[in-house]
């Protein structure tokens, strides 16, 4: 299992990566407005709930990274709303990962208040969730990435 300053240092090492994605997409021109505003949602999110997340206790700690997700998505489509802009391809791609991380952390944190009340008989599923949420930043970043190098979705992918 991941150990909580390892995790917390894994997340800033994302937002440095993440930060210095939107300055170089941003210098070089070759990030949308839409994938503007869905990096600064995420950026202002992962800063504001490792705030929150530092006083969670057992029953809230993952209800508040499940809380956290689904705020990162629904604020971004709210502002594209309102911002009248149309999401690209790349934006429904973190959308997706960003669901499938809130789901995650919505099934643990039941399994983990509601079924059982320690971790010790859960402790395989705490750490497949763990490499899952690691795979989804991972991909979040790839994503992003191949966004501000001159790579594109092939046109087959239908959203």
């Amino acid at each position: 299992m991941i150990s909580v300053e390892l995790g917390f240092l894994i997340i800033k090492i994302n937002t440095i990566i993440l930060m210095a994605i939107f300055i170089y997409g941003v210098k070089v021109k070759r990030l949308d407005k839409s994938e503007m505003i869905i990096m600064a949602t995420m950026l202002v999110s992962i800063v504001t709930s490792q705030i929150i997340v530092q006083d969670s206790d057992f029953y809230t700690f993952y209800l508040s990274f499940a809380s956290s997700c689904l705020a990162i998505v629904a604020t971004s489509i709210f502002l594209h709303v309102v911002l009248q802009e149309v999401n690209s391809k790349y934006t429904y791609c973190v959308y997706g990962l960003f669901l499938v991380k809130f789901l995650s952390h919505m099934l643990l944190h039941r399994v983990r208040t509601q079924i059982y009340t320690s971790d010790e008989p859960i402790m395989w599923l705490i750490q497949s969730h763990s490499v899952l949420v690691l795979a989804c930043d991972f991909f979040i970043v790839v994503v992003l990435l191949l966004k501000v190098s001159k790579w594109k979705l092939r046109s087959t992918l239908s959203f």
